[in-house]
């Protein structure tokens, strides 16, 4: 699966107190499920394990917290973007019909799987009359209960598994998600600090006497005295505060940098933002990683500025690594917020 970096732990702490909901992530065998603070959860399925070397397939169930909330579906396939409408779907050899243009299922097809899938030696297949793309449904079952317990359907006649005749009234309803005011910066892009600035020196040792060498190894990369690893940059973002960026830790395909928010004048009170950061931008910071060299599935963060500190904006990975298309599938959020520009 995905690596998960720690920039999330460092801003959980501050950033998303107040909110009642968390999100989770669940993986068993070739299905995945990430759910978020809204109650919306997303499934994924999977050409089986080992088989992802030839036309790879992932299909996406999405559901809504609620009564009634039905399960939207979508399939993935690289090399078929945008042409679905050439694809068939057929389930232990019953033919449930063409597909759209953009992947879309249509309500009668998901249905067709949901029954389907919870039952062990299922055949499902999408074809296109010269390729055939395989679903694989080991893990599926699994998957659903887990969405069922997080939604709050376990023993319910909504539930997708274990339904039962309890009230629907227990269910999980819609959450609402932070609202977050961003606010206007001065820099929109970081410049570098000169190695022989006064300030990179200052700035330094009030970054190294603030932070765990565990968690960001800035003085190792500093000793390089370089222009890559030692770098140092700075962004503006209002008359008091700014932020300062610098390399944490790299590693074969990914890499993350610290960013702090300071003082703008001394003394600078570094406060960590995160240790992971792949970029800056207009007040937003962000982490992108692989979850591995392919770069066919990615964990992604972000943090706006909101005037006073940083607060977690979103955050969601692409789903597995199974080389379905390049970055994966749509993101499965974990956090979302609604952003409201000053």
């Amino acid at each position: 699966m995905l690596i998960k970096c720690c920039s999330y732990c460092v801003l959980a702490m501050f950033s998303t107190i107040g909110y009642s909901l968390e999100g989770i992530t669940f993986e068993h065998k070739d299905w995945y499920l990430a759910c978020d603070n809204s109650g919306t959860c997303r499934a994924a399925g999977y050409t089986a394990e080992g088989e992802s070397h030839r036309s790879s397939i992932a299909v996406m169930l999405t559901r809504e917290a609620g009564e009634d909330a039905q399960v939207k579906g979508k399939i993935f396939i690289e090399e078929k973007a945008g042409h679905f409408d050439s694809l068939t779907l057929t389930i232990n050899k019953k033919n449930w019909g063409g597909l759209v243009s953009d992947g879309a299922l249509s309500l009668s097809q998901v249905k067709a799987l949901l029954d389907a899938l919870p039952k062990k030696n299922v055949n499902v297949v999408f074809n296109d009359g010269n390729t055939t793309w395989e679903l694989s449904d080991k893990g599926a079952s699994a998957i659903f209960r887990k969405m069922d317990e997080f939604q709050q359907r376990l023993n319910t006649p909504g539930a997708l598994v274990v339904k039962g005749n309890q009230a629907q009234k227990q269910l999980l309803a819609p959450q609402s998600i932070p609202q977050i005011k961003f606010a206007k910066v001065h820099d929109e892009k970081t410049t570098v600090i000169s190695l022989d600035d006064n300030r990179y020196r200052e700035l330094l040792i009030e970054l190294i006497k603030n932070t765990d060498k565990k968690a960001c190894e800035v003085e190792k990369y500093v000793a390089y005295k370089d222009d890559f690893f030692s770098k140092m940059e700075f962004a503006e973002l209002n008359d008091n505060q700014a932020i300062v960026k610098m390399l944490c830790w790299h590693g074969a395909y990914n890499y993350g940098y610290g960013v702090w928010l300071i003082n703008t004048n001394k003394p600078y009170n570094p406060k960590l933002v995160t240790d992971s950061a792949t970029y800056y931008q207009a007040g937003r910071v962000g982490r992108a990683h692989k979850g591995r060299g392919l770069g066919d599935c990615f964990d992604h963060e972000e943090w706006v500025f909101d005037g006073s500190g940083f607060q977690l904006a979103q955050a969601f990975d692409t789903g597995l690594c199974r080389s379905v298309a390049g970055g994966g599938i749509d993101p499965m959020y974990t956090f979302i917020s609604n952003i409201i520009k000053d």
